[in-house]
């Protein structure tokens, strides 16, 4: 079938509670052996296949899945997004395989390079849950070095390159949770609890998938890139939109400050209080100061 041609993964939610007594499969992925040879010619090519082993583990696509002229929330540039590079921090976040540096006063950061490292700094909101299901602005290293190498020499299998040079990304992330109804599937209210009932489940409450995006505007992103020349035109983000060496977040700037459906503010309506600025990069690691205003 047709439908074949493509690479997908199934959630079966008929199956979706077992336990070991009583095992079952409720997740499943399937691409052809075509995709092993998508990105690079004739040597072996695995994104396809991390790509899905990320949805298998709970990641969502990080693209709007429907509408092809829709600006990509990275830029394409996440292995999330359009199969390509690193998986981001965020993403790393909720599988527990890294830990943030969290900043909540003036501060100076030393930031090592977040592929190698695991190291990225969050900006949270004041009542911030500690968890990566929260709201929250995020800073990574970005460097065409470990698993970006490769695909900062271009990529065939989307047309595209990963950074080329070492800069800061900097991300809104909106990963709070919410109860839903059992029964029709509606936003009930936001939680950090987590809860499965008769009546009621939790889930990540936005999608970068607007029809997908729940609560009182569902046009939050669960996450979207900040691009350091203001918000974007084109779909592919570029190595213009890090930030470098001299390079400044200012909400109060216009460019900034339209990123936000409150205009300038979390999505909770919470002030954004935070003044990036990006010191000195080096192989070693990016000297960030962070201000925190009152």
């Amino acid at each position: 079938k047709p439908d074949y041609w493509w690479a997908f993964t199934y959630l079966d939610q008929d199956n979706i509670i077992a336990d070991r007594k009583s095992p079952n499969a409720s997740i499943y992925a399937w691409s052809s052996i075509d995709f092993m040879y998508d990105g690079y010619g004739r040597s072996l090519d695995a994104h396809t296949y991390i790509h899905e082993t990320g949805h298998i583990l709970g990641l969502p696509d990080y693209y709007d899945m429907q509408s092809e002229s829709s600006i990509g929330a990275l830029g394409g540039l996440d292995m999330m997004d359009f199969n390509i590079g690193d998986h981001n921090a965020y993403s790393k976040y909720m599988f527990n395989w890294v830990n943030p540096e969290i900043v909540k006063e003036n501060k100076v950061v030393n930031l090592k390079p977040t592929s190698e490292s695991g190291e990225f700094v969050i900006l949270p909101t004041i009542n911030y849950n500690g968890t990566p299901f929260a709201e929250y602005l995020m800073l990574e290293y970005l460097t065409p070095t470990a698993l970006n190498e490769k695909d900062s020499h271009g990529y065939a299998g989307n047309n595209s390159a990963m950074y080329q040079e070492p800069g800061i990304r900097l991300t809104h992330v909106d990963s709070r949770i919410a109860k839903f109804s059992n029964i029709t599937g509606d936003f009930i209210e936001y939680t950090d609890t987590l809860q499965l009932s008769k009546e009621v489940f939790t889930d990540i409450a936005h999608s970068n998938t607007p029809s997908l995006s729940s609560g009182k505007n569902n046009i939050f992103e669960q996450i979207r890139l900040i691009r350091q020349v203001g918000f974007e035109t084109e779909f592919y983000s570029s190595q213009d939109d890090l930030f470098y060496e001299g390079d400044v977040f200012d909400i109060q700037e216009e460019k900034y400050a339209n990123y936000f459906y409150y205009s300038g503010k979390f999505n909770n309506k919470e002030s954004i209080k935070y003044k990036i600025k990006v010191n000195t990069l080096d192989s070693n690691y990016a000297n960030i100061s962070i201000e925190v205003g009152k």
